[in-house]
């Protein structure tokens, strides 16, 4: 089935180059406001974040129910952030089931991501 998952990926990074942008302790007060935000249409009444810890990533994620879903729609939405790297590895997992196997999947994904920096130069664009 084509529509049961959708897993949506943002690497970030700090554009004023703060060294503690994607630690832990920052990532968790973020998340428990994105998750309070949430629970507007949630079956859930408080948001419970699991950590993720990988080889290099580092970072929470929670899941919510949605309280009304529509057809062809998806009924749980997970969403959370890691640290890998110097980058923020922000992520939204929705699924119609938390048993199927594509969540554990996702999230395993994240577990493992690792930044891999290039030593090559960026090609210069033509001058005009």
């Amino acid at each position: 089935m084509g529509n049961d998952f959708s897993v949506q990926i943002t690497p970030l990074f700090s554009p004023a180059g703060d060294p503690d942008y994607n630690h832990r302790e920052k990532i968790r007060p973020r998340l428990e406001e994105i998750g309070r935000k949430q629970l507007e249409a949630s079956v859930e009444k408080v948001i419970t974040l699991k950590a993720i810890k990988g080889a290099e990533a580092a970072g929470y994620y929670f899941t919510v129910t949605d309280r009304a879903p529509k057809k062809d729609r998806w009924t749980y939405l997970t969403e959370g952030a890691a640290g890998v790297g110097d980058l923020l590895v922000s992520f939204t997992i929705l699924t119609n089931s938390l048993d199927s196997g594509e969540l554990r999947q996702a999230l395993r994904m994240i577990e493992s991501c690792r930044q891999i920096k290039s030593t090559e130069k960026p090609p210069v664009p033509p001058r005009r």
